[in-house]
């Protein structure tokens, strides 16, 4: 079995700090896997921020894999956000890995910002079309997984998985965690899992959290991990199985 912290929208430069300390407590205890990122790391894509958002990266002992979100560009400054929109982020992760595997999972980075339109997600042919590239060289019997900002549409997730099998994708965005089986026509069950804003003071209805993931090749377990009472909480877990190549619940366990 392996575990997947997934933790999301960060907004370093409007975050509660007592959190700050609070979550990395709460990694250090879960020892995951892997910390997957899924964007925001800042809120206006100041130096300042990055700095922060890099340095609370650094403090985390396991192996990390970061996506852009649309914060993470520069917001008033035209000029930066059309020639350099990611600079300053690239400038902060530096070389963090946007792929990793492990002989039992398989984690792809897929970014998805777009400098004009900036809130909105771009999935354009060829982003899709190098997502597909690097999910062709995955093992066989890895478990999937694709880890992006903005949720990808059901039109576009249907057509990638027709062709190239996801077992779940992982997002933010929305500061909301919840999770959900995509499932259309021809194609299996796919898991789509958006996590909440884990220090942000920036809350829409729920209060910050994070997901926590317990991958095995044929189920999986989402805990949904809620700050309440001065620490993160289980708030509540569902199981999927795997059956035809898709999920289905298991039944047991509430669902996030």
């Amino acid at each position: 079995m392996r575990t997947i912290a997934h933790i999301s929208d960060l907004h370093f430069g409007a975050i509660r700090g007592d959190l700050v300390c609070n979550l990395r407590d709460a990694l250090l205890d879960l020892s995951p896997n892997i910390v997957a990122v899924s964007g925001d790391l800042t809120q206006r894509a100041r130096r300042w921020q990055f700095v922060q958002a890099a340095a609370f990266l650094a403090s985390l002992p396991f192996p990390l894999l970061t996506v852009p979100g649309n914060h993470d560009m520069p917001l008033y400054n035209l000029y930066r956000r059309w020639t350099k929109p990611l600079a300053g982020y690239r400038r902060a992760v530096g070389e963090l890995p946007t792929f990793y595997e492990d002989g039992e999972m398989a984690l792809v980075g897929m970014d998805t910002t777009k400098p004009f339109g900036w809130k909105e997600g771009r999935f354009s042919r060829r982003r899709f079309a190098h997502l597909a590239s690097i999910l062709d060289r995955i093992p066989e019997h890895d478990v999937r997984i694709v880890v992006a900002h903005h949720p990808l549409p059901g039109h576009k997730l249907a057509t990638l998985t027709r062709t190239h099998p996801v077992d779940m994708v992982l997002t933010g965005h929305h500061h909301i965690g919840r999770h959900a089986l995509v499932e259309t026509a021809g194609t299996p069950g796919c898991l789509t899992i958006h996590a909440g804003t884990a220090v942000s003071r920036r809350l829409r209805g729920q209060t910050n959290s994070f997901n926590l993931l317990r991958v095995e090749r044929n189920a999986v377990e989402v805990d949904l991990m809620l700050w309440e009472g001065g620490r993160f909480e289980l708030e509540s877990s569902n199981r999927f199985v795997r059956v035809r190549g898709g999920w289905r619940s298991s039944g047991d366990g509430s669902v996030a």
